[in-house]
């Protein structure tokens, strides 16, 4: 039986955590150094995005992103029982954990400023590293028996 524990206990390696605090503090920092409202003056002098409904911001990089972002989730769930291309090669279990990945995401993120996309990044970011941990958290105890039956 092996009792040693292993350099990362949630599953999820140092490096990920590391990056994901690093991240969070540039992203408070950004927002505490009042850089938002900077770029959004820049971008919209008179208060108002003047771009904001023209095709390439409405369209591709907005509504799109979002869209295609959707259109995977749904491909991961049907992945779950029918797995095609790349997802036959992937276990059914990293295949679930990427789908609540993307959901949580997606739940999470909502219409913002400039910065909101890198908030949005971070939030992705983070919920895949949380479901990461929970995955390797909820298989552990199972490890855990076997190994003591052996």
């Amino acid at each position: 039986m092996d009792t040693s524990v292993p350099s990362s206990t949630s599953g999820v390696g140092r490096g990920a955590w590391w990056c994901t605090l690093i991240g969070l503090a540039l992203l408070l920092a950004w927002d505490a150094a009042g850089a938002d409202l900077q770029l959004a003056r820049l971008a919209a002098p008179g208060g108002d995005f003047d771009l904001q409904e023209q095709w390439p911001f409405a369209g591709p990089l907005h509504a799109g992103v979002r869209q295609l972002t959707w259109a995977l989730a749904l491909w991961l769930l049907a992945g779950l029982w029918w797995p095609t291309g790349v997802l036959r090669r992937i276990p059914r279990s990293a295949r679930l954990q990427w789908l609540a990945g993307m959901l949580l995401g997606l739940l999470l993120v909502s219409a913002h400023f400039m910065s909101h996309p890198l908030w949005t990044a971070w939030i992705c970011w983070a919920a895949s590293i949380a479901t990461q941990a929970v995955a390797h958290l909820a298989a552990r105890p199972t490890a855990g028996i076997r190994a003591a039956h052996d």
